[in-house]
């Protein structure tokens, strides 16, 4: 579909907020400013994209987007009756209308592809809120349960400002892809990744980035799987997820970048610059995480920190210097030779200049190998009984 519906609506009668949503088969969006409650709740979850071959096969998706600024929010059936004494009859009479409001809204749902529509979920909490209160969709993950895209977006990082930055130590964010997989977990009451990412692996092929980790629940684990790249349909995908687990079909779903989000962030707070696009493909083809490796098509990603627990002195003539105190001006107590292979005290970590800071915690190569090339980066380490510091320059 090259367009969607967009509701801007306080609703009405729910009744015919859901003849509405009948009546559409189409992608639906609320954009900046406006809002959609109530009864145009309805009409705006009835957002669908299909796309079927001659043979009838293909696929179904959900496709409702709100603008970061926009107001999306549901409740309970209400009767709009003034006050005043009423028979029983006239209580019945109420009371059947409100059941019958329900019954629709549950048939729909079997109607326009059941849960596509309201996750079972959804449609219990609709029912627990008064008919005299609203209940917003405010945060990420409250979108993410919803399967309500918040669009325009860029990933966490992709401005470069440390306030974007994940709540996790970065070797369990990997620049907002440990939430991505979270995200999936949310959207199926089958997947717990609560935990986790471990070991994960990064590289790349062609103009995607290919991410998989083994998120740790017990004795089995969440395997998350995404593959991620701009796509021009939707424009909202930034690429496509699965989790799956030991005794557990697949669950897939489609990306978008305020999943990458800690589930907590409010969705107002996300920022929606007009050149999101140019700034996610940047975040995309300088992605990085915290370790280092490989990609697909060959290109090596040199990150700060260093996961593994032996290194290899390189990038040096003869040898480099083992230095008492991070930094050039710390005292020389050893030389280690080009090749030797030295100890990591602590995996994953590292000590860098205030400079560095963004840098090592964000997702540009180029500022991350401009750090490093600069001395700014160091590695505690051992060698030969002695424990010092070495630039991270000089090690594998």
């Amino acid at each position: 579909y090259n367009f969607r519906v967009c509701f801007n609506s306080p609703g009405g009668s729910y009744l015919e907020g859901i003849k509405i949503a009948r009546l559409i088969d189409v992608p639906t969006g609320v954009d900046e400013g406006d809002i959609c409650e109530s009864a145009c709740f309805l009409a705006f979850m009835s957002g669908l994209n299909t796309f079927f071959m001659e043979n009838d096969s293909g696929a179904v998706w959900q496709d409702r987007v709100m603008h970061p600024l926009a107001k999306v929010g549901y409740h309970a059936p209400a009767l709009d009756i003034e006050a005043g004494n009423f028979t029983e009859k006239q209580v019945t009479r109420a009371y059947n209308i409100a059941l019958f409001s329900v019954a629709e809204l549950i048939q729909l749902r079997k109607e326009k592809h059941e849960s596509y529509i309201f996750r079972d979920y959804l449609f219990e909490d609709m029912l627990k809120v008064s008919s005299d209160q609203m209940k917003y969709i405010q945060t990420v993950d409250q979108a993410v349960k919803a399967q309500i895209v918040v669009f325009p977006t860029v990933l966490p990082g992709a401005m470069g400002s440390p306030s974007l930055s994940s709540q996790y130590p970065q070797d369990k964010n990997y620049g907002g892809i440990a939430h991505a997989c979270r995200a999936l977990g949310l959207m199926s009451n089958d997947f717990d990744v609560s935990s986790g990412p471990d070991q994960p692996k990064v590289s790349t092929r062609s103009e995607s980035v290919q991410f998989s980790a083994i998120f740790d629940i017990g004795e089995s684990g969440t395997l998350c799987n995404l593959t991620l790249g701009l796509a021009s349909d939707p424009a909202w995908q930034i690429g496509q997820g699965t989790a799956s687990d030991y005794w557990i079909p697949e669950n897939s779903a489609r990306l978008a970048s305020y999943m990458f989000y800690p589930p907590s962030t409010e969705i107002d707070t996300l920022k929606h610059p007009f050149n999101y696009e140019e700034l996610n493909s940047n975040f995309l083809s300088g992605f990085s995480g915290s370790g280092s490796g490989s990609g697909g098509d060959g290109r090596t990603f040199v990150f700060c920190a260093i996961k593994d627990p032996t290194t290899k002195i390189m990038n040096v003539q003869r040898f480099t210097n083992l230095r008492q105190k991070a930094g050039l001006n710390g005292q020389v107590t050893a030389q280690v030779p080009l090749g030797a292979t030295v100890s990591v005290v602590k995996p994953g970590t590292f000590l860098r200049y205030d400079k560095c800071a963004a840098a090592c915690n964000g997702t540009n190569q180029n500022a991350i190998k401009q750090c490093i090339d600069n001395n700014d980066v160091w590695i505690e380490v051992q060698y030969n009984g002695r424990r010092g510091f070495l630039s991270r320059k000089f090690l594998d």
